[in-house]
């Protein structure tokens, strides 16, 4: 029997990715981030890559081989947040603040004193950090997908009534009042984007990301047109 090797990427750019998984993701920030960090810490998922604690995190973090290392598997068994930079280039690295047991000695009753296991909060630099991407989308697509959601099937089946789209331009439009209107290469007009995914998500309505993009960029342009005349 053949085993089929791991498809090793790193976590930047299996987080990047975990939207081909379900859309929702790409705007459900926080939660894609909280399933990473559940499917990792559930153990399934093979990693490989050095771990150092980040003694000193008011410094750069450009060479953390200067700092202690300790085991990956230590880092994801206690795993709390991941900090992942958007962009990988020198001077940037993944960030994994994690819980740690150690042991410290307190005082009992009756006096003296005696070790006991005690927790702590840890940061810990990553370095070269890779998993096996297709054991990472069978996890989340078995434990963290919500219910009766499947991988590449958006949740609010069906045409989205007209009603729910003209609230949406009028969150939209206290948006553009409140933040102004996105200017070329400020990213604004993706933050609106995701506002609005999200309003509707919560509403029971999962549109691609392109229908949205398409109602945004043009009450965008209503909002312009209606402010150049007043």
């Amino acid at each position: 029997m053949t085993v089929k090797p791991f498809n090793w990427i790193s976590w930047r750019v299996a987080r990047r990715r975990m939207p081909e998984i379900w859309s929702g993701w790409s705007y459900q920030i926080e939660r894609a981030d909280r399933a990473m960090v559940s499917s990792l810490r559930r153990g399934a998922v093979p990693c490989r890559g050095d771990a150092y604690e980040q003694l000193f995190p008011d410094l750069p973090i450009v060479r953390p081989r200067t700092d202690k290392p300790i085991a990956l598997q230590a880092v994801i068994a206690g795993l709390l947040v991941l900090r992942i930079p958007v962009i990988e280039s020198d001077g940037q690295a993944t960030l994994a603040e994690y819980e740690a047991t150690e042991t410290e000695f307190v005082f009992v009753p009756f006096g003296g004193m005696a070790p006991a296991p005690v927790k702590k909060k840890r940061t810990a630099v990553l370095v070269g950090e890779e998993l096996a991407w297709d054991a990472l989308r069978e996890d989340l697509i078995r434990f963290e997908l919500q219910a009766g959601l499947d991988h590449g099937r958006r949740k609010g089946k069906g045409r989205i009534p007209h009603p729910i789209w003209k609230n949406a331009r009028d969150v939209a439009m206290r948006w553009l009042k409140d933040n102004g209107c996105p200017e070329h290469g400020d990213l604004q007009q993706k933050n609106l984007e995701e506002d609005i995914a999200s309003w509707l998500y919560n509403r029971g309505h999962d549109p691609a990301v392109s229908t949205i993009r398409a109602h945004v960029v043009r009450w965008i342009s209503e909002y312009r047109e209606l402010n150049s005349l007043g």
